[in-house]
C-alpha cells in the first residue's frame, strides 16, 4: 500500500490546504516558519499511527473554530489520504 494524496481539513495552524501528492521517491515540505510543516507532519501521524497517537479535538481544532466544532455531530474528518493497493494488500 502506497500513499498518493493527502488533504488536511481543520487541524492546529491548518485551515484548508490544498491536496497534495506523495511521490514515490521524495516528497519535501517547504515553508517559512509557523507555517504548518510539522502539523502536516502530525496530522499524517495520527491518521495512522503506529505510537498509538490519536487526533484530540480539544487540542487539535483550531481554537477559532471552537463554536463549529461543538456544533458538529460525531467525529471532525481531519485528513483525507488516498492509497494505491499493492497487489498483495487485503481488500
Amino acid at each position: 500500500m502506497k500513499l498518493l494524496k493527502v488533504a488536511i481539513r481543520r487541524y492546529r495552524s491548518i485551515e484548508e490546504m490544498d491536496a497534495f501528492e506523495v511521490e514515490p521517491d521524495v516528497t519535501c515540505l517547504v515553508g517559512k516558519n509557523e507555517s504548518g510543516k510539522t502539523a502536516v507532519l502530525q496530522a499524517l501521524n495520527k491518521s495512522h499511527s503506529h505510537d498509538g497517537a490519536s487526533f484530540d479535538e480539544g487540542l487539535d481544532y483550531p481554537t477559532t473554530r471552537t463554536s463549529e466544532r461543538r456544533k458538529a455531530e460525531g467525529k471532525m474528518k481531519v485528513t483525507t489520504l488516498t492509497y494505491l493497493l499493492d497487489d498483495g494488500d487485503e481488500q
